[in-house]
């Protein structure tokens, strides 16, 4: 009987401390330092009764991926298994294809896919709280590709504008500012930072004031769990940033 016992909780311990897998697919082959990416995960049956994929949003897995959104859980077509797709951002480069991440008493074994790996000067620093004062070539380097970045999109709306009429350009305008003036809680504010390409594509000019909005965003963004008074932050630093480009939008 003591023999049985003994073997039972052998079975117990393995079945308790056992891997659960993901298979991560990236959407795209090349993937980029900070930037939001999506991807497929795959699960078992197994997989779904033992985590809830929801939980994973706002986890940093393996110190390597933070997953920002998950989507529905759907069944794959004759199998038994489950897909659901999710945003995530690659904090650092991988050192190979499998993560182990210790999520609520589950050892969670992550598999992604081959993918060409960019890296983006300072960003690991910035996500992680660890501001840096860069050295002057840098300094000249950001500003060289700053001013470049300013013509080329100042290029780019200019044929924008020739191509559409005063009207239309008046109204996408219109709901641009409309849509960065309405953000008021957190979670909306996030949604302009995921939309910032549009939004500076439409009004360049607001370029530096939003970047430094930004550089306090990502004091807390890339945190797990965020308290109320972090949120307070970011909230009252988008109304700063809003006072400070209010006016100067050609009368829309």
């Amino acid at each position: 009987m003591k023999i049985l016992f003994f073997f039972l909780i052998i079975i117990f311990t393995n079945s308790a401390t056992a891997s659960v897998s993901l298979e991560f697919t990236m959407q795209s082959s090349e993937v980029k330092q900070g930037s939001i990416e999506k991807s497929i995960v795959v699960l078992d049956q197994v997989a779904v009764q033992k985590i809830g994929l929801q939980k994973l949003k706002g986890q940093t897995l393996g110190e390597v991926i933070y997953i920002h959104s998950v989507g529905p859980l759907l069944k794959k077509d004759g199998s038994n298994l489950y897909e659901s797709e999710i945003q995530l951002v690659f904090i650092k480069n991988p050192s190979n294809n499998v993560l182990l991440h210790k999520f609520e008493n589950q050892e969670l074994k992550i598999k992604l896919n081959d993918i060409n790996f960019i890296s983006t000067e300072g960003a690991e620093k910035l996500i992680y709280q660890d501001f840096f004062i860069p050295d002057r070539k840098s300094i000249i380097k950001w500003a060289l590709s700053f001013i470049s970045a300013i013509v080329v999109i100042g290029i780019a709306f200019f044929v924008y504008r020739k191509q559409k009429t005063k009207k239309l350009i008046r109204q996408e305008k219109m709901q641009v500012k409309n849509k960065l003036f309405q953000a008021m809680n957190y979670d909306e504010i996030i949604a302009i930072w995921i939309s910032r390409t549009e939004i500076l594509n439409t009004f360049p000019h607001i370029v530096r004031p939003f970047k430094k909005f930004e550089s306090v965003l990502y004091q807390y963004q890339f945190k797990p769990i965020q308290t109320d008074e972090e949120k307070e932050i970011v909230e009252s630093n988008y109304r700063e940033f809003l006072k400070e480009i209010s006016g100067g939008f050609d009368g829309v």
